[in-house]
């Protein structure tokens, strides 16, 4: 009786966890194109490679300088609306919205190698290199889960002070946690990997109050890269700017 008491607490513990917000500070930005819908954003070595949506001009996939912020390459993916991309180690997946497929490209020259299928919307894509698996999401609470066949293997739900978290858009991995961005939201979301808990997020709203306050038209905070374990490349769909900054605890 005593057991199941204790277990007791500890579920409703959980369920009530408050997560933890955490400050940042702006250390830098890079010009950003503002004709970019941005869906995706990751950095490989000296590269930021960038997934943009588009209807009826056709999607792309961008290779852009770390340093400067200037776009070197691209590749047109006429047939898709781009969203979320990652990097598996070698290589450079990329969902499509609605037309259920998934590309793959080399790093550096974005050439096409190989296309993936699966069911339902793609948004958002990350890939857990520990695991050696993909999470995924489709623009509902679920995070999708996925190994290197692109097939599906689980799938978790992400929650906020017990409370399921929808609309769920780009991701990005880091410091043991998938980064969330929600669509029309200014805060990003950090989703325990097992658990789905969120128990930290960061509120944004200062840099895109720095680019516009209205978010009309859907140019809202979209775009999460790592540069190192305390600090992210930050941006937004049509933003003018990339914004890199330190984010002050993470533990």
């Amino acid at each position: 009786m005593r057991k199941k008491f204790f277990l007791s607490i500890l579920i409703c513990a959980g369920i009530g966890f408050a997560a933890t917000p955490l400050s940042f500070e702006i250390i830098g930005t890079l010009p950003h194109n503002p004709q970019s819908f941005t869906q995706g954003l990751i950095i490989v070595g000296e590269h930021i490679y960038k997934s943009t949506g588009s209807v009826g001009r056709g999607s792309k996939l961008i290779q852009i300088d770390k340093n400067t912020g200037k776009e070197l390459r691209f590749v047109r993916v006429p047939e898709i609306f781009g969203e979320g991309i990652a990097f598996d180690g070698s290589m450079i997946w990329q969902l499509s919205w609605q037309e259920q497929r998934a590309f793959v490209f080399t790093v550096p020259a974005l050439e096409r190698i190989a296309e993936f299928s699966y069911e339902g919307e793609g948004w958002g894509l990350t890939f857990i290199p520990q695991r050696q698996i993909f999470a995924m999401t489709n623009g509902s609470s679920q995070v999708i889960f996925r190994d290197r066949n692109f097939t599906q293997t689980h799938v978790i739900t992400a929650t906020k002070d017990g409370i399921a978290i929808d609309k769920l858009n780009e991701l990005e991995y880091f410091n043991g946690r998938i980064w969330a961005n929600r669509w029309y939201s200014d805060t990003i979301f950090a989703i325990h990997p097992e658990s789905g808990v969120i128990d930290k997020f960061i509120d944004l709203t200062q840099l895109r109050n720095l680019e516009n306050p209205s978010i009309r038209d859907g140019n809202v905070l979209n775009g999460i890269a790592v540069i190192d374990e305390e600090t992210l490349l930050i941006s937004g769909k049509r933003w003018r700017n990339f914004y890199i900054i330190r984010v002050k605890s993470t533990h």
